[in-house]
């Protein structure tokens, strides 16, 4: 409309409405769109239609240097935007929107809003949103909601930060709530739903310059500052309507120090963990003081109880427990043995997404199992100390018989020369040594006496005796240390008698308070055994 026209206002006001080019009727020095802020000359008393007639509208900006002007208001008078769209407290209906677009276009690609900002800026927001639900704190508020429904590949958000000098966030969320009536606070919530292909209800992609050294790279970083009774730093889940069900699933390449998951605080798993490369525990001696060898260990493992038991998977099912037979410990057992590593734990309240609570907070006690690591390896040494020392025993009681087995075996040898006389004995008993019997024992005893080199140990006679009995023996002078020891049967010494003299000899043996047995007694020169008799004791 390039005329002008009168119209006919409120209360017969007359009033002009001109757009185009064309003069105000009221002020000829203005071109007439509307009226001066806060005036009334130029209201609309119609619903308005512009025809496009295939042409475009344009607003120039050719001259402004501050961000005051050439901004458009709509529902302010001080609009300090580009487009500035404001929604007053008057109006009171369901599902209100500041700026609504639909783009039913029936293209390659199609874009529902597209933000360029380029220049040179400190801090750039492609899209900065501001929710103030103090008025009405038990509101669902939602800072960003994306819904997407349909099409081959479908993301509900797609966030990416390109060429940053320091850092690139490709999505931030934060929710900030100081009100003590809040239950649930949600900085991004991302849903993907579909009955086939693949779902990704967040995905992030942090990937470093090739040309350039990226100092950190974060797919996802997530904190939750503790101001209120329960904080989660990502609370991610994944239903099962599909056979492969991820709640998250994050990679890592390249880099000299990698990490999938990197967790600042404690992690609460109700389920398995799995790991191809085992699980590492920080041990370096850097962070340790006071460190003490583990004693007693034995005596801890022996007040241990281990058991056998089923978790009650119908009253905790949101635990994810095994349903099978499990080997393990009770927290309260172990804590009253060792209650440094027993700890108390909470599984938090569960609450929908109105944040109603559907599951009721649960405290619980868990057992650091690594802990008992050390505590076994103590135990088998201690267990490997007291073998060794049994083995020493062993090894000297062996040691202790090989000397009785190599003696029985002299003892033999020496009985070989006079076991014609003894297999005269009636039925191998041993009688008293018959005067004719002893007089063939003396020359079949003495009849090497006259070698002067040889060391000799005759039988003691008579044999068996009651009271006394004569030993006699030949050694030679270059013999320096002779001595002469007795033996019970149990091969204990009993006594000892160093001879003095060299050549033939003769030992006298009085044994009225010996009781009665089988006796030993053996000649030792210069420190080795020559020759071990027995002697019988009546």
């Amino acid at each position: 409309m390039t005329g002008s026209t009168g119209a006919q206002g409120p209360a017969g006001f007359s009033t002009g409405a001109h757009n185009g080019t064309s003069m105000s009727t009221i002020d000829t020095t203005k071109v007439a769109f509307g009226n001066d802020i806060n005036g009334t000359s130029g209201q609309l008393l119609s619903d308005r239609e512009v025809p496009m007639n295939n042409h475009n509208i344009v607003f120039t900006d050719n001259s402004s240097s501050v961000n005051t002007e050439n901004n458009i208001g709509i529902g302010t008078a001080t609009p300090d935007s580009k487009l500035h769209i404001n929604i007053n407290n008057n109006v009171n209906a369901n599902n209100t929107r500041g700026l609504r677009v639909e783009n039913h276009a029936n293209s390659i690609q199609n874009t529902g809003v597209e933000i360029t900002i380029d220049g040179i800026n400190n801090a750039t927001r492609g899209v900065k949103i501001n929710i103030d639900g103090n008025l009405n704190p038990m509101s669902s508020n939602e800072g960003l909601r994306s819904d997407v429904d349909g099409g081959t590949t479908t993301n509900s958000l797609t966030g990416i930060a390109n060429n940053a000098s320091s850092n690139n966030i490709g999505v931030t969320g934060a929710a900030n709530s100081l009100s003590t009536i809040a239950n649930t606070n949600i900085g991004v919530q991302a849903d993907a739903r579909a009955a086939s292909g693949t779902n990704f209800g967040l995905l992030a992609t942090a990937y470093g310059h090739p040309a350039g050294i990226t100092s950190a790279n974060y797919g996802l970083y997530s904190r939750a500052i503790d101001r209120s009774t329960v904080s989660y730093g990502i609370f991610s889940s994944s239903h099962t309507v599909s056979p492969i069900n991820y709640g998250i699933f994050a990679t890592v390449t390249g880099g000299s120090s990698n990490f999938a998951g990197y967790f600042q605080g404690n992690v609460h798993v109700t389920g398995q963990i799995s790991s191809t490369n085992g699980t590492v525990i920080t041990s370096d001696q850097q962070f340790k003081t006071n460190v003490q060898n583990l004693t007693n260990a034995m005596d801890i493992l022996n007040d241990l109880q281990p058991k056998t038991f089923n978790y009650d998977t119908t009253n905790f099912a949101d635990f994810n427990f095994e349903s099978d037979q499990q080997m393990g410990l009770v927290a309260q057992d172990v804590e009253q043995v060792l209650p440094t590593i027993v700890s108390n734990h909470i599984r938090p309240a569960q609450y929908d997404s109105l944040g109603m609570e559907i599951a009721p907070q649960i405290n619980f006690k868990g057992v650091e199992y690594e802990e008992l690591i050390p505590l076994l390896i103590a135990g088998a040494q201690e267990q490997n100390d007291v073998i060794e020392s049994q083995d020493s025993i062993i090894t000297a009681q062996q040691t202790e018989i090989d000397d009785l087995n190599d003696r029985l075996t002299q003892l033999e040898n020496c009985l070989s020369g006079i076991l014609p006389f003894l297999c005269q004995m009636n039925n191998s008993s041993i009688q008293p040594t018959q005067e004719i019997v002893q007089e063939q024992l003396k020359a079949a005893i003495n009849v090497n006496l006259f070698d002067r080199n040889s060391i000799i140990l005759n039988q003691n006679v008579p044999n068996p005796f009651a009271e006394s009995t004569i030993i006699t023996f030949s050694i030679p002078a270059s013999v320096q240390k002779a001595q002469i020891h007795f033996y019970d049967g149990q091969g204990k010494l009993i006594n000892s008698v160093d001879i003095v003299e060299r050549g033939n000899g003769q030992l006298n043996v009085f044994a009225n308070d010996l009781s009665t047995g089988v006796y030993t007694y053996s000649l030792v020169a210069d420190g080795q055994i020559v020759s071990t008799k027995r002697m019988v004791k009546e």
